[in-house]
């Protein structure tokens, strides 16, 4: 330690130069190899969180997507449970003459619709049903049917439709004629058939 005290400034100054210069061999190594080093690996830092970044993005819409499933899920399960798998044209038939009958209407004429004409507008998921059906009876029996078909567990809509009134059905008696439409759903075997 004394012989810090007796140094002069220049004596100081040398030492100190020769210590920095020392130091920045060892730790730059000489030609600046350590600064050469430090700047990839700041660009694989910039890179990583990036990745991070892109990482928690698709983290967070596989959370949403999951939610969103999990709610679409229940809303599928409804519509397939009114989409029965084993749903047939005289499944449809019987249906349709049903609620017919309990309104009171006369039944003239019940056919099936089926055939190439629907192949075109055919789902992966379900099958159409059409089913044709003409009534005669007063506007408020042919409205008590269309009532009774709401009240049914199977989606059925209706394709076509006409009421008329005429001279020779006599007098509030109404011809009605429909296509109504039944769905059937394809499991995954007939899918993939």
């Amino acid at each position: 330690m004394g012989g810090l005290k007796t140094m002069s400034p220049a004596q100081a100054s040398i030492i100190g130069l020769v210590i920095a210069g020392l130091l920045y061999f060892f730790v730059f190594g000489g030609d600046g190899s350590l600064v050469k080093s430090i700047k990839p690996l700041k660009n694989q830092k910039i890179q990583l969180t990036k990745d991070i970044q892109d990482k928690e993005k698709i983290i967070q819409q596989a959370v949403a997507y999951q939610q969103s499933i999990k709610k679409l899920g229940n809303t599928i399960n409804k519509v397939v449970k009114h989409i029965p798998k084993d749903m047939s044209s005289t499944k449809m038939m019987r249906s349709l003459t049903d609620s017919a009958k309990v309104s009171g209407v006369n039944i003239i004429d019940v056919s099936d619709r089926g055939g190439s004409r629907n192949r075109k507008s055919e789902s992966a998921l379900y099958t159409k049903i059409p089913v044709s059906i003409k009534l005669e009876g007063n506007f408020t029996q042919i409205m008590m049917f269309l009532s009774n078909l709401t009240k049914l567990d199977n989606i059925i809509t209706v394709e076509e439709l006409s009421i008329d009134s005429g001279k020779r059905l006599g007098e509030g008696i109404v011809a009605f004629s429909a296509i109504f439409v039944g769905y059937k759903y394809k499991d995954e075997q007939q899918v993939q058939n």
